[in-house]
C-alpha cells in the first residue's frame, strides 16, 4: 500500500511526463510568456488549493481530502492540453487508489476540462461550483495563479469575474 505522499509523487510524475512529452502543441510544454515548463503551473495550483483545503477543513478528513484536491490540481489541464485520454488516466489512478477516490478525481478533472468546441463560461463555472467542492477549490486556485502574472486588462478582468462567481 502506497502512502499519500508516494501517490502524490506518482501523480506528479505522470503529469510532468504528460505535459513534457505528450503536449498537443509543442508550445504547450511551456507556460505562456515565461519560458517556464508548463508543469510549474499545476504545481503552483496544487500548492494554492491545498492551502485552501487546510483553511476550510480540520480533523482527520483533511489529509485524505488534501490528496483528492492535490490530484485534481496536478491533473487539471492534462486532458485539455495533452493527448492523455480519460481511460488512460482512469487506469493509471486505479492502480493505486480505491475506485471512490478515482471517481472523485476523474469527476474533478472532467469538470475542469473545457470543451473547446461548445464552451459556455457560465455553464462551465456553474457545473464546477455545483457539482464538486474539490473542483471549485482547484478552479479558484487555478484562477489565482493565472491572475498572479497578468497585466491589467480584459483577461485579468475576466478571471476576476470568474473568481468572484465561484466564491459567492
Amino acid at each position: 500500500m502506497l502512502t499519500e505522499q508516494e501517490i502524490e509523487g506518482k501523480i506528479l510524475a505522470f503529469m510532468m511526463n504528460a505535459h513534457n512529452k505528450r503536449a498537443l502543441k509543442p508550445e504547450n510544454r511551456f507556460r505562456k510568456n515565461s519560458g517556464l515548463h508548463y508543469y510549474t503551473h499545476p504545481l503552483a495550483v496544487k500548492q494554492i488549493a491545498v492551502k485552501k483545503v487546510d483553511e476550510i477543513f480540520s480533523g482527520s478528513i483533511v489529509n485524505h481530502y488534501r490528496l483528492i484536491v492535490a490530484a485534481i490540481a496536478l491533473l487539471h489541464d492534462v486532458l485539455e492540453d495533452t493527448n492523455v485520454t480519460i481511460d488512460e488516466l482512469e487506469k493509471f489512478l486505479s492502480e493505486m487508489l480505491p475506485s471512490s477516490d478515482v471517481d472523485l478525481i476523474l469527476i474533478g478533472v472532467k469538470l475542469l476540462t473545457k470543451d473547446k468546441e461548445n464552451f459556455d463560461i457560465i455553464k462551465y463555472l456553474t457545473n464546477i461550483k455545483q457539482v464538486l467542492l474539490a473542483a471549485n477549490i482547484v478552479k479558484q486556485a487555478d484562477l489565482e495563479h493565472n491572475m498572479s502574472d497578468l497585466k491589467p486588462g480584459n483577461l485579468l478582468d475576466k478571471y476576476k469575474l470568474c473568481y468572484y462567481f465561484l466564491t459567492q
